[in-house]
This record gives C-alpha cells, sequence and structure tokens, in this order.
C-alpha cells in the first residue's frame, strides 16, 4: 500500500492529527481521546524521528506532514556554491572557508537537519573551494622555493 516505511509513518502522523483536531472541536469534549490520540501522535513523530535519523522536527500545528518546514537549518547551499566559485577566479583565500562550510553542510545533511535538495551545490563548492585552497598552497611552496633559489645563487 505505501512505497516505504515513511510513507506509512508519515501517513499515520497524519491521520492522527487530523482525529485529534476533530476530537478537540467536537461538541462534547472527550479527555481520555484526546489523551489517547495525544500519546499516539507523540509515538507516530517518535517513529518519524526514528526513521529519520532522529533531526525530524514535526511541522507546526496545522501545516502538513512532509512540509519543508521539518528541517532544523536552512540550506546554505548557493552561498557555499558562490564562495567556492569565488575561491577559484577571484580570491583563493575563500576557498578554506567554502571547504569548511561544505564539509559542515554535507555532515547536517547527512543528519537529517538540513533540507538535502542542496546537497550536488554544497558538494560542488566544496570541490571548488578544496582546489583553490590546494592551489594556493601550491602557490606559496613554488614562490618560497623561487625565494630560496634565488637567495642561495647570489651567494655563489
Amino acid at each position: 500500500m505505501y512505497r516505504n516505511e515513511w510513507d506509512a509513518a508519515v501517513a499515520r502522523a497524519s491521520a492522527l492529527e487530523h482525529q485529534l483536531r476533530q476530537a478537540q472541536s467536537a461538541q462534547v469534549v472527550d479527555a481520555a481521546t484526546i489523551a489517547t490520540l495525544t500519546q499516539q501522535l507523540a509515538a507516530a513523530n517518535g517513529e518519524l524521528a526514528r526513521l529519520r535519523g532522529g533531526a525530524y522536527m514535526p511541522p507546526p500545528y496545522g501545516m502538513p506532514y512532509g512540509a519543508p518546514m521539518g528541517y532544523l537549518a536552512p540550506s546554505r547551499s548557493s552561498t557555499i556554491m558562490v564562495l567556492g566559485i569565488l575561491s577559484l577566479v577571484v580570491c583563493g583565500l575563500l576557498g578554506p572557508v567554502a571547504w569548511s562550510m561544505g564539509n559542515t553542510d554535507l555532515a547536517a545533511i547527512d543528519r537529517g537537519e538540513m533540507d538535502p535538495s542542496g546537497r550536488g551545490q554544497v558538494q560542488a563548492g566544496r570541490i571548488c573551494g578544496m582546489i583553490a585552497s590546494i592551489l594556493m598552497i601550491v602557490s606559496v611552496v613554488l614562490v618560497l622555493f623561487v625565494f630560496m633559489a634565488m637567495g642561495t645563487s647570489s651567494h655563489r
């Protein structure tokens, strides 16, 4: 019936939330039913957290499950991509920044704390930052060798 465990858990949590809203808005309020539904909804949210690796936050009351509101942090994929490109084209000092931010965001995406839709841009920005950082290190080493070679050749 459902494609996977996640879809089943989302459907269960949505149905329980709907039942809870109906019970709360009924003419005769049944406290026992509301308490039972609240416990079942908490268990369904716990199952969603387990499936998500513990990082899932339920959306605010009234928002449908599966809405992007469930992530703890917004994606910084565009920023990382821009920093990575700028580190290659304009200023190599931005390379380590893009590399570090990319590592942080990829870890957050893997933990389920950040929207995974920006993963490709994060990886591309991180790789650009890595390349710029390596080029910067190689450039510094070459400049040092040139100065050392000039210093030893003038003493002969």
